[in-house]
């Protein structure tokens, strides 16, 4: 196994862990149709977007594609993005 497979599993990893948050947040959203006013669905593609990345995840665990360096890219832009996401919601919005 190489360094890059190891990265690859690791990020992939890591987008299945900010899925745990993603998926019921979308959820919430579609059943309460964007809350009061629908402004809940202005982030709602931005959430989608990042459901979607459970794809490049799941390629990243499987055999000849855990070795490409561009899924890990991929994947490392997206868990950075996410995670970031995922701090201005939940820990920068409501401590301020």
């Amino acid at each position: 196994m190489t360094i890059i497979s190891k990265a690859n599993k690791g990020t992939s990893i890591f987008i299945l862990l900010l899925n745990l948050y993603y998926i019921p947040m979308t959820l919430k959203i579609i059943i309460a149709r964007g809350g009061t006013w629908g402004f809940g669905l202005l982030v709602l593609p931005i959430f989608l977007t990042f459901n979607l990345c459970l794809i490049s995840a799941y390629h990243g665990f499987r055999g000849k594609n855990s070795e490409s360096f561009g899924l890990l890219m991929f994947n490392l832009i997206a868990s950075v993005v996410g995670a970031y996401i995922l701090y201005e919601i939940e820990f920068k919005l409501y401590f301020e």
